[in-house]
């Protein structure tokens, strides 16, 4: 499976080797969790600060994750 750059970022960003996500858990956050713990609201700050609209376009797209899904992720205020 193609591993994309948003993982990386993500990856990259959590010091913790332990706590690094899959591509599975990555695409369960953009289709509706609701309830984040504290791992996933660190993730969706990085989404939000340190990831480009290029790698967020190219997860989407390779993902089919929607629009709305997006929208709804860089919207939350995960603090």
């Amino acid at each position: 499976m193609y591993s994309p750059s948003l993982l990386a970022t993500i990856n990259c960003s959590i010091g913790n080797k332990k706590n690094h996500i899959s591509i599975q858990d990555l695409c369960e956050l953009f289709n509706g969790k609701k309830i984040f713990n504290e791992l996933d609201k660190y993730i969706i700050d990085i989404i939000q600060k340190e990831a480009t609209k290029e790698e967020l376009n190219t997860f989407k797209k390779n993902y089919k994750i929607t629009t709305k899904q997006l929208k709804y992720i860089l919207s939350i205020n995960p603090y």
